[in-house]
């Protein structure tokens, strides 16, 4: 269903566009945490072939699936570690680049894993992240796909895929909210997130609502950088 999601392409255009304006040298590492099926790792290993690329989730099942994806692109710069970040260690300093989309809210204590990750972080180097805070709504997005795929003439295949997919995508949303409800999951507004951030000694570039309001994203660097 990611095909008729525009708001998800957005967010990984958004990525790409910030990796090439950094100009980052070709050996760079970057670190994809809770990388799940892989998506922003492809893209990113095809756009810049010489980055070296850690994918780091704890589900087994997500990185099946994209080590998949990754054996039929092809992919040479891009290794896979299953662990949760919670026992993960790294050495300080080893990433050019964190990148962290959509999983932070479920990663607990967020400021804890924030303050971890801003270890693994080279004082000239970046955090990226993105992060889901608003409860989902399936019917909303619904509305969405379905506009867009009208709009854009597809859709006949948005029909086919929701009903081949749909109960599946409605079933994994139900799930987020209700998680987010009985507060498993972090919900936060942009201003709470910016905090989040600083207090995990974050000084920020960039914060701002995306992917339809739902989430915000922000490019952060290690207090105390002078770049």
């Amino acid at each position: 269903m990611c095909q008729h999601n525009d708001a998800y392409a957005e967010n990984i255009k958004q990525l790409i566009k910030f990796v090439r304006e950094q100009n980052f040298p070709a050996s760079s590492s970057v670190l994809d945490v809770g990388a799940g099926t892989g998506n922003f790792v492809c893209e990113l290993a095809q756009e810049f072939p010489k980055l070296q690329i850690t994918h780091l989730d704890s589900n087994r099942e997500m990185n099946e699936i994209a080590l998949s994806k990754y054996e039929t692109l092809n992919l040479q710069n891009v290794r896979v570690i299953e662990e949760p970040v919670q026992r993960a260690e790294f050495a300080a300093g080893s990433f050019d680049l964190v990148i962290c989309v959509n999983a932070l809210y479920a990663m607990n204590p967020q400021e804890l894993i924030l303050a971890k990750l801003r270890g693994w972080i080279d004082p000239s180097g970046f955090l990226y992240v993105i992060d889901l805070g608003r409860r989902m709504d399936s019917w909303d997005w619904g509305r969405h796909f379905f506009k867009e795929a009208y709009k854009q003439k597809r859709l006949l295949s948005y029909l086919t895929d929701a009903v081949s997919r749909g109960r599946e995508v409605l079933r994994q949303n139900n799930m987020t909210r209700i998680a987010q409800e009985t507060g498993q999951y972090w919900i936060h507004e942009t201003d709470e997130f910016r905090e989040a951030l600083i207090s995990a000694g974050f000084k920020i570039q960039e914060i701002e609502p995306c992917y339809r309001g739902y989430a915000d994203r922000a490019v952060c660097k290690p207090a105390g950088s002078n770049l």
